[in-house]
């Protein structure tokens, strides 16, 4: 299952991921990497899942994969943007099982990235998927290693653990009251990095955050985890804290987030823009008790299956704009206002 069809999240943190970077001793970094090097590398990887994977496992080839299915790929986290961005002639596959709970991108810039996505608060959990994977995938291939250094990756910020470790936060109240300075400050002086919704390169639309860690080299995977445990607790003890005062700031802050819930059900047209708008105020006034009637729907799941790629899977015409729009209100609309 999805890791958005859960309800999980505590309404602060959305999800987690760890994800793990490796390449296979023997070949180039991917630069260096011919065509046939790659080929004869892919074929290595997938025949060790083959082999001694415990779990029944898609293979992906990317290059038969239409630019809208890969976009929504990257919509559910499930790969990175540069992997879904690489050009068509770029031989590379994603491999994941049933569950979608692990996701293996081989080809992209290392060899191997094993990345786990969890709903909620969940580092060790999905530590420890990560982990089994990689203990797998040891058995068969011989992973770019120093003794001194860790494992080493094609850029040298992933080299040592080569683990980052991403939370995605939702944090409405520290953004409206202005605190997000400071914990951006904060983060940076604990060898973090605050990005937007998409990870790096992108914007904290919805006031939506990923926090992940910058350091790689010189530390260790448990300490990475404690230092990630820690930063989350107190970013999530601030947000939670200012929450508590919503219900006593007035009408018209309350009027605000009520108006969001009726535009949304009742709307008829509406870009993604707005609708992460809206939809923060929805999932503010959820998590906070403030509107009953969205205790039940999980706003996680509608923002993601909202989003561009989606609708066009969902429906061919969505591939014009206006007519995206159309369908992803249809979409809210039904969520929302069930039948």
């Amino acid at each position: 299952m999805k890791w958005f069809y859960t309800d999980d999240c505590n309404g602060i943190v959305l999800s987690t991921r760890v994800r793990l970077a490796r390449n296979v001793k023997g070949y180039p970094f991917a630069p260096k990497l011919s065509r046939e090097q790659k080929a004869l590398m892919l074929r290595e990887i997938r025949e060790v899942f083959e082999k001694y994977g415990t779990d029944r496992y898609n293979y992906i080839d990317m290059t038969t994969k239409s630019e809208t299915e890969r976009t929504s790929l990257v919509e559910e986290h499930l790969i990175s943007r540069e992997f879904a961005l690489m050009p068509q002639s770029e031989k590379r596959m994603l491999i994941y099982d049933e569950n979608s709970s692990i996701s293996v991108m081989a080809g992209e810039e290392d060899h191997i990235r094993i990345q786990t996505v969890r709903a909620g608060l969940a580092i060790r959990e999905a530590y420890e998927s990560s982990a089994r994977t990689d203990a797998m995938l040891s058995r068969g291939l011989e992973f770019a290693f120093d003794s001194r250094l860790g494992y080493l990756t094609c850029c040298p910020s992933n080299t040592g653990t080569g683990m980052r470790i991403s939370c995605m936060l939702h944090l409405p109240m520290l953004t409206r009251n202005d605190y997000i300075k400071s914990v951006i400050e904060y983060c940076t002086r604990g060898g973090l990095t605050v990005r937007g919704f998409f990870g790096e390169g992108s914007r904290a639309e919805g006031e939506i955050y990923q926090i992940s860690n910058q350091v790689t080299m010189g530390i260790s995977e448990e300490e990475t985890i404690k230092r990630m445990e820690e930063a989350v607790g107190i970013i999530v003890g601030k947000e939670k804290a200012l929450r508590q005062q919503l219900c006593n700031s007035g009408e018209r802050v309350l009027d605000k987030l009520w108006r969001s819930y009726g535009i949304l059900s009742n709307v008829r047209c509406i870009d993604t823009g707005e609708l992460l708008t809206l939809w923060s105020d929805c999932m503010l006034a959820k998590e906070c008790g403030i509107i009953p009637e969205l205790s039940d729907i999980n706003l996680t799941r509608l923002l993601i299956d909202c989003m561009p790629a989606h609708i066009m899977l969902s429906d061919p015409s969505g591939t014009d704009a206006q007519r995206r729009d159309i369908l992803r209100a249809e979409k809210i609309r039904n969520i929302i206002n069930p039948k």
